[in-house]
């Protein structure tokens, strides 16, 4: 499952597109969203776990939330590295997941 986000822009281009396929017909999205359908069969099970992992953040703060995964990410790296395994990119460039 996925969110995101269509700028006008980025619908105006979409009107005008062609061979955009299913995924990126956003002109598609916006009509099927007016009339409260979706294009697809929606994932409910995790649209409602969505909704509960949205609600422990909120109950818990973001901040909290970031800095468990941020802390999580570091402890997993180090023990990979740890384990003598070379980790591809630069460190500098490592981000912690939030899930």
């Amino acid at each position: 499952m996925a969110i995101g986000s269509v700028s006008e822009k980025a619908l105006q281009k979409s009107e005008k597109a062609t061979n955009k396929g299913w995924y990126f017909d956003f002109v598609m999205f916006q009509q099927f969203l007016k009339g409260w359908r979706t294009h697809m069969t929606p994932p409910i099970p995790l649209v409602f776990a969505l909704n509960k992992a949205l609600d422990i953040i909120e109950e818990n703060g973001k901040k909290e939330r970031f800095q468990l995964y941020q802390d999580r990410s570091e402890k997993i790296m180090k023990g990979v590295q740890e384990l003598g395994i070379t980790l591809f990119g630069s460190s500098h460039f490592s981000v912690g997941s939030v899930a």
